[in-house]
């Protein structure tokens, strides 16, 4: 059965099963990142998704955001995305790009723990280079230490 908000109204069931499986599909493969890599795909990336967990599940917001000091940053109102800051929980973060023509991309997480940005000098400078695209009052600078970091490349087999 389609999401409720599923324009299309195409189930799982009218899917064209074949093009998942085609040859063209199945000519790629995985390459894991290095550290450096992810970090420096992350810092070109513009939108990101928050992972936390709020009323007993995971919840997943997306954020534009910046990477300062080894932290992925981005605004935030008060509520359920900002309680975590205030608790310093640890949560994931991804970002990633895809090209859906060639079917190649990839795919950056972060783990970390929550803070908020209160030194001034850092939060000048966060906010010159964050244009957030959300509406509303945003007006908190969360973080994500960048304590741990994985990530993967989809890329054409033939591409070595």
């Amino acid at each position: 059965m389609p999401c409720s908000d599923d324009p299309s109204g195409v189930s799982i069931d009218d899917m064209d099963t074949e093009s998942i499986t085609s040859p063209a599909r199945r000519g790629r493969r995985f390459e894991e990142l290095a550290e450096a890599e992810c970090l420096h795909l992350l810092a070109g990336a513009v939108i990101g998704r928050i992972v936390f967990s709020a009323y007993g599940t995971a919840s997943i917001r997306p954020v534009n955001f910046v990477v300062d000091e080894h932290a992925v940053v981005f605004r935030t109102a008060s509520g359920a995305k900002f309680s975590p800051a205030l608790r310093r929980a640890t949560v994931s973060f991804e970002a990633d790009r895809f090209d859906p023509v060639r079917g190649t991309g990839w795919s950056v997480i972060v783990a970390g723990a929550t803070g908020l940005v209160h030194d001034p000098e850092r939060t000048g400078r966060i906010g010159r280079a964050l244009d957030t695209w959300m509406p509303g009052e945003l007006g908190h600078l969360m973080y994500v230490d960048i304590e741990h970091v994985t990530g993967r490349r989809i890329v054409l087999a033939d591409a070595d």
